[in-house]
C-alpha cells in the first residue's frame, strides 16, 4: 500500500506537511519503526484539519504551541508576555512524572490501533522506561514506539515519546500458553505476548 505525501510529514513548528490518503496497518506500522522511516507516518486530512484550526486558537492565546502542552500535560505555571500571550514557567529542578495520555491529533493508522504519547517531566526516556511504563497503563498489548531525533522534534523542550498499541488478538480461552522465561526482560515480554503462565527456566539457548 501507498502512503502518498508529496513532501516530509515532518515539518516543525509553522509548517505543516499534506495529509496521508491511506491509513497505516500494524504490520506497516511496525516495520516503518523499526526502520527509521519516520517521515512516511502522517494525519489524514480530517485530523489535519482539525489540527490546523487547533493551532490557530493556540497561537492566539499562547506564545508557541510548546507553552500550551507543557501547562496541559504537567500543568506547569503561565504568565503572560509583554503583548499578553500566555508562556509558561519552566521549573528550574524538574520532577520524574511520567504522562501517557491520547495524542489529540493521531497518525493516520488503521481503526483499532491506538496513538498516545508518553511524556516525561524530566526528559528521561529510554527502552527501560518505556517498557515499565506500558507495564503500568497497557499491560498485555502489543506496543510499538519512536521517540523523534532532535531535528524532528516539534515540542523539543519536553522529552515525549510515540506509542502505537492495540488489544492482543483474542486466544481460544480453552488453550493455556505457557512460556519458559530466564529473566525479568524476557518474563515482561512473554507477557506482553500473551502468555498466561511463566515457567523460570535456567541456560536458555
Amino acid at each position: 500500500m501507498t502512503h502518498r505525501s508529496s513532501e516530509e510529514n515532518f515539518r516543525r513548528e509553522g509548517q505543516l506537511a499534506p495529509p496521508l490518503t491511506q491509513p497505516f496497518s500494524w504490520e506497516e506500522l511496525v516495520e516503518v519503526v523499526e526502520a527509521g522511516e519516520l517521515e512516511r507516518l502522517g494525519r489524514s486530512k480530517e485530523i489535519m484539519d482539525k489540527y490546523r484550526a487547533w493551532r490557530e486558537r493556540v497561537t492566539f492565546l499562547y506564545e508557541s504551541t510548546t507553552d500550551h502542552i507543557a501547562n496541559a500535560v504537567f500543568a506547569w505555571k503561565l504568565v503572560q508576555n509583554a503583548k499578553g500571550l500566555f508562556k509558561v514557567v519552566f521549573p528550574e529542578e524538574r520532577g520524574d512524572r511520567y504522562v501517557f495520555r491520547p495524542n489529540s491529533f493521531p497518525y493516520f493508522v488503521e481503526e483499532g490501533i491506538q496513538h498516545h504519547v508518553l511524556w516525561s517531566e524530566n526528559g528521561t526516556l529510554n527502552k527501560d522506561v518505556v517498557e515499565h511504563q506500558m507495564s503500568m497503563h497497557i499491560p498485555g498489548h502489543h506496543y510499538v514506539y519512536f521517540i523523534n531525533p532532535p531535528h524532528r522534534q516539534t515540542i523539543p523542550s519536553i522529552g515525549h515519546c510515540h506509542i502505537f498499541w492495540k488489544p492482543l488478538e483474542k486466544r481460544n480461552p480453552h488453550i493455556t500458553v505457557e512460556v519458559c522465561v530466564d529473566s525479568v526482560a524476557s518474563a515482561r515480554e512473554a507477557i506482553q505476548g500473551g502468555a498466561h503462565r511463566l515457567e523460570l527456566c535456567s541456560a536458555l539457548s
